[in-house]
């Protein structure tokens, strides 16, 4: 099996360089691949979720209550490790929908998706890799 190497790009910027596709948060992606022989390809992906073995063991460092939701929904850290550095929510096309304000991050707060349709959207929460990194959570949204 000749020797290949992968470049996952989102934005312009790079993303990973792995082969596989994890660790990266939903959205859309460039994958170059170029083979040994110097031949290239490009595909574009839409991930909408992606699991790591480290967002399994950490699924119940938070709690969404409740959930499904009219649109408020609660989150909060069970083991009291630090608040994270970024929130965001993507609907089921990849597509960031909401995002929080670094100043108004706890560990305890409210995500409000009542101006968003019924449906399945991802939470991503990312703190520091000591913390657990990237975790996702599956919301729903239903009236």
């Amino acid at each position: 099996m000749p020797p290949y190497s992968y470049t996952w790009s989102t934005g312009g910027l790079v993303a990973s360089t792995s082969e596989d596709a994890i660790f990266l948060a939903p959205g859309d992606y460039i994958c170059y691949i170029v083979g040994a022989d110097s031949c290239t390809t490009t595909v574009t992906y839409t991930l909408v979720n992606t699991v790591a073995t480290h967002d399994i063991a950490d699924q119940n460092q938070w709690a969404i209550q409740p959930n499904p939701s009219t649109g408020i929904f609660y989150l909060t850290n069970k083991n009291g490790a630090q608040s994270p550095s970024a929130l965001r929510v993507f609907d089921v096309l990849g597509r960031s929908v909401w995002s929080a304000p670094s100043t108004m991050l706890q560990k305890e707060m409210a995500i409000d998706l009542t101006q968003m349709p019924n449906g399945v959207y991802w939470l991503e929460i990312e703190q520091a890799a000591k913390y657990g990194g990237h975790t996702y959570k599956k919301l729903v949204v239903a009236r």
